[in-house]
């Protein structure tokens, strides 16, 4: 036998197949050494604030480049109007999801407040009006912020003045704008690379943290609300598939890799740069993208309108108060303005859940034990939220097409 031995070319693992071993591997780890594991959360940290780092700027130029280039300003109202609808309506049901939870959870919640629950702990300040949020004193605070519906308002403006330019005063900027949004792009991608390392270190450092979640009420609210928050997802993959008509299999799979990373690491900001491009991928156009995705991390996030309501009354029956039924159409009405605004990071929307307590005269404490098992639970919802975000896009696919 003459030549060099034949040798089998291994293929790269992909992106997910990477994630999904260090998402194992964190977990049994956490469960292992809790003592060294709890110290891994500032690597898991310290990855989100590099995508976050990314996110302001890669969405303004994703859409600034996109809007700028649109044919007809027709088909930018034909899609925002689409697309609110959407974020509406599945918001809508995903608050009402939460409140048949929470009556299917009551059976297994006592009424009076476990020992030790009551701690001190002040009720929180006021969060900022959405006229604030929408509209921010300066751009470059609200980039520091990640305040993505003030990114994304004034993209719009700033898109539109391009657009108003003019082809031959405008054509430059364009060019730039495409540039730069190629360029971000390229390095979020390569940023994404990183990612199995900070979900190993998330993973662990969750499960390192979250001994304390033992009692029998907590661990009921944990498997209701994931058997929840994930149902919902489905009923939404399943619907949307139908009014798009697109394959839900296929959906899921190509967009496998920025949901286990928004699972695993409970940050919508880390999946937003691996979602956009698996989108893309997928088949959706660049200029839906770019718009509806950072407007749907604002307006439609389903996952946490489903959870809201769930801990509310959870907590609510936990301290006996009963809310009856037209505080719970309260609730919801709440839920839908509160969701909106909030930044895809974890554990945003405490200040929003202690306005809601507040409102509804319910003990404050509750923040103090929901902190002890929320991480496992945001890693649920968060994934819905990104998942959701990402139908939208695939619904108003066809919209956009059609157009």
């Amino acid at each position: 036998m003459t030549g060099e031995p034949h040798m089998a070319t291994r293929a790269r693992p992909s992106l997910t197949t990477l994630i999904l071993a260090a998402l194992a591997a964190g977990l049994l780890v956490g469960a292992v050494a809790p003592g060294p594991s709890a110290q891994l959360a500032v690597v898991s940290r310290l990855f989100v604030r590099l995508l976050q780092m990314l996110v302001a700027p890669l969405v303004f130029s994703t859409l600034a480049a996109g809007l700028a280039s649109m044919a007809r300003a027709a088909s930018l109202r034909r899609i925002a109007v689409g697309a609110l609808v959407y974020f509406v309506a599945a918001t809508l049901v995903a608050a009402l999801v939460g409140v048949a939870a929470a009556h299917a959870l009551a059976p297994l919640v006592p009424v009076a407040p476990p020992a030790g629950v009551h701690a001190a702990l002040p009720v929180p300040a006021d969060a900022p009006s959405f006229a604030d949020t929408l509209i921010p004193s300066s751009i470059v605070a609200a980039m520091a912020d990640n305040n993505l519906l003030a990114v994304v308002f004034f993209t719009v403006l700033f898109a539109l003045a391009v657009r108003a330019t003019g082809d031959e005063a405008g054509a430059p900027l364009r060019r730039l704008l495409d540039s730069l949004a190629a360029a971000m792009l390229k390095l979020t991608a390569g940023v994404m690379w990183t990612a199995p390392v900070a979900v190993f270190a998330a993973a662990a450092a969750v499960v390192a943290g979250s001994g304390g979640a033992g009692l029998r009420a907590f661990l009921a609210l944990l498997v209701v609300g994931y058997v929840a928050i994930l149902g919902f997802g489905v009923v939404l993959v399943a619907a949307s598939s139908v009014a798009g008509r697109f394959g839900a299999a296929g959906f899921v799979r190509a967009l496998a890799s920025p949901l286990v990373l928004a699972f695993s690491t409970a940050s919508g900001a880390a999946a937003l740069p691996g979602a956009m491009e698996a989108l893309e991928r997928w088949g959706a156009s660049r200029r839906l993208i770019s718009f509806v995705l950072p407007l749907g991390y604002s307006f439609n996030l389903t996952g946490t309108a489903v959870y809201l309501p769930l801990v509310t009354l959870f907590w609510a029956r936990l301290n006996g108060i009963a809310l009856g039924w037209g505080d719970q159409a309260l609730l919801v009405a709440t839920v839908l303005v509160v969701v909106r605004g909030l930044p895809p990071v974890p554990r945003a929307l405490f200040l929003v859940w202690g306005g809601i307590l507040a409102q509804f005269h319910l003990p404050p404490e509750g923040l103090v034990i929901m902190l002890g098992i929320d991480p496992l639970l945001d890693m649920a919802r968060t994934v819905v939220n990104v998942g959701g975000n990402c139908l939208a896009v695939a619904t108003l696919e066809r919209l956009d097409r059609e157009g």
